[in-house]
């Protein structure tokens, strides 16, 4: 995994995440800085390797600095959902066993110094069987599902991230869009600061027309959104293309509905910036019409519904 100290590989002027709805910026340097306070403050508390900080902030830069903190501390991070009760929310802390809670109070961006005031850590050493991150999402019939990352299979993620968007010639940086819960982006957000990547935070309340406007002004390479936002994307703005093909010609000939397909296909690319080179949809698996349309027009997505996600009772 990349360590994010500085000084390293990346350059410190670099943006590593943006919040959308507020223009706010962080670079690298400043990132470096944030880590190296989250490193310090778990030191002063004897935060051993592998022991659980829950993560609770509705800033989102704070949240994004403060999972990268804990998670190249050595620690595991945990990430809630919102939508859980008060006794939902004492059960997950009983099941973890947190250590502490970082509930986005401290604001350790933006420090004007933060050349001058970023530290070097000496590193826990991770195992691959060291988990990175816990997710606790709402299951099926209001239950609680637990998704866990491992650093294996973080690793792993990082690599072939690397190799599929990261290689050849690129006039720009690794781009994300995270446009879904903290829970279902999280893993995407620690992607793209691995491999020196900028990150688009959008945020929860946000309306398709918002998402369009932030999709065509950040032209991300990769997008994270939930389910349900893809799925009313796709219906209320593609799939009624299918039912007025009058201006294509005869939909019942397989060559002018190849066609179609393959005209809707490049206008989706292109109402969503235009560079998109994967859409992960995140949380639950989208209904099957959606998916098989998907697949119909050779649409670039995967979703994140894992075998590691286990319902808990």
């Amino acid at each position: 995994m990349k360590r994010f100290d500085y000084p390293q590989c990346f350059n410190a002027e670099e943006v590593a995440l943006t919040e959308y709805n507020t223009g706010r910026q962080v670079t690298y340097g400043e990132l470096a800085t944030s880590i190296s306070e989250i490193h310090e403050m778990l030191q002063e508390r004897a935060v051993a390797t592998g022991e659980r900080i829950l993560i609770m902030s509705n800033n989102p830069l704070n949240w994004a600095s403060t999972l990268a903190g804990v998670v190249t501390y050595g620690a595991t991070a945990v990430l809630v959902d919102s939508g859980f009760s008060a006794e939902q929310m004492n059960d997950i802390k009983t099941r973890s066993s947190i250590r502490l809670v970082l509930d986005g109070c401290h604001d350790l961006l933006g420090d004007e110094d933060v050349c001058e005031t970023a530290r070097q850590r000496d590193y826990l050493d991770l195992t691959d069987d060291n988990i990175l991150v816990i997710s606790y999402s709402c299951g099926k019939s209001g239950g609680i599902s637990e998704t866990k990352l491992s650093a294996n299979d973080f690793t792993h993620m990082v690599e072939q991230a690397h190799q599929r968007y990261c290689k050849g010639s690129r006039s720009r940086n690794l781009s994300i869009l995270m446009a879904s819960s903290q829970c279902g982006g999280a893993t995407d957000v620690l992607t793209s600061l691995a491999l020196g990547g900028s990150t688009t935070i959008l945020g929860h309340a946000y309306n398709s027309a918002l998402l369009l406007r932030c999709l065509k002004k950040s032209r991300p390479h990769i997008i994270n959104m939930d389910a349900t936002t893809a799925e009313s994307l796709i219906r209320t703005n593609i799939l009624p293309r299918l039912n007025n093909a009058g201006r294509y010609g005869n939909i019942n000939s397989s060559l002018t509905h190849r066609m179609l397909l393959k005209q809707i296909r490049k206008e989706m690319m292109y109402a969503l910036g235009g560079c998109v080179q994967n859409v992960v949809v995140s949380g639950k698996r989208i209904s099957p019409d959606i998916e098989q349309f998907l697949h119909k027009i050779r649409f670039p997505f995967t979703t994140t519904v894992q075998s590691s996600s286990v319902a808990i009772a």
